[in-house]
């Protein structure tokens, strides 16, 4: 069972917007490992042995194999999570994009706001 199907599971809601894997690998550029949820979690997991440690009044050094555990616990969590945020916002732009061409009549086309436009210029007041 993979976490998504989890997921589905405890949070209905969220699953209607989530892309399925093969979609986000298809379309989207792989995950980085190194990014700054998996690095923060890492960083949590391998501090989390030294304060129990020192909480606990052991020598600081005592259960490494704990921290590298951690450490890549948090790694994977870390990395989870932002597979999924993806997948959620990549979600929402299909949702989105799928409305707009089913509904092209209901919504306006505009024309490109540009600089040097005098309706976009003429708005501004300036505060004194």
């Amino acid at each position: 069972m993979t976490i998504a199907d989890q997921i589905e599971k405890c949070i209905p809601s969220m699953t209607n917007r989530l892309v399925r894997n093969e979609d986000l690998r298809k379309t989207f550029h792989p995950i980085p490992i190194v990014n700054a949820p998996s690095v923060l979690l890492g960083l949590m997991g391998f501090s989390s042995v030294f304060i129990g440690n020192k909480y606990m009044r052991l020598p600081l050094l005592t259960g490494m194999h704990y921290a590298v555990l951690f450490t890549a616990g948090g790694i994977w969590a870390g990395y989870n999570i932002q597979r999924i945020s993806l997948r959620s916002k990549m979600g929402q732009v299909k949702y989105a994009m799928d409305f707009m061409e089913r509904h092209k009549e209901d919504i306006p086309e505009r024309k490109p706001v540009h600089f040097g436009d005098p309706e976009w210029l003429n708005q501004w007041v300036p505060i004194r």
